[in-house]
């Protein structure tokens, strides 16, 4: 199953599901609605282990400086209310921190990493976070770039194709940093992350 999440422009946050006949791309289903929404965009999801799916989002017109998370147990169907990630030693402060910036999520294993700004208010500070629980609760960051950085996308790369047991997994971060113009622009920067 392909996971297509999205905001259609009249309604809440949703995720669809392309099913894969083959090689074609046959059937879809259009999943349902993040309740309390918060004008977020930007949406991305990934597959737990236990095939719940986390979906992430920024909160574009609420911005509280923390990312927001939501959670289905259906396959897309429902979703759970909004909730923002807190430190695992401190449950009073936002664990995957969101000046208004799009983020990247990818599964390896048992944990899920969260890319993104590191500034809640503002686009700086390239930082990659740690969850055991999908999110609830981070464990452990990486800062990967110190200074202006926006747009990020990551991807687990395994030699062997083993992504749930292969200690030879790596993730691989890009994401726009300032390289001395007045914006952002992308940069092809990878950081290593091993299990």
């Amino acid at each position: 199953t392909i996971l297509v999440p999205g905001k259609p422009c009249d309604t809440g946050g949703e995720l669809s599901t392309v099913d894969p006949d083959g090689y074609s791309l046959r059937s879809w289903r259009l999943g349902g609605h993040v309740p309390n929404f918060l004008s977020g965009n930007e949406c991305i999801a990934a597959a737990l282990p236990n095939n719940t799916i986390v979906l992430s989002f920024r909160a574009q017109n609420q911005r509280t400086g923390c990312r927001h998370f939501s959670l289905s147990d259906d396959g897309g169907i429902t979703w759970s209310q909004p909730y923002s990630p807190v430190l695992a030693d401190d449950a009073t402060t936002c664990g995957v921190p969101d000046p208004g910036c799009q983020g990247s999520i990818v599964q390896m294993g048992n944990a899920t990493f969260f890319s993104g700004p590191g500034d809640s208010s503002a686009r700086a500070d390239a930082l990659i976070t740690m969850s055991f629980d999908g999110g609830a609760t981070i464990v452990e960051s990486l800062l990967v770039h110190l200074g202006p950085s926006a747009y990020s996308d990551m991807t687990v790369y395994c030699p062997n194709d083993e992504a749930s047991a292969n200690s030879d997994c790596q993730i691989l971060i890009m994401y726009e940093s300032n390289t001395g113009q007045t914006s952002c622009v992308l940069q092809a920067v990878h950081a290593r992350l091993t299990q």
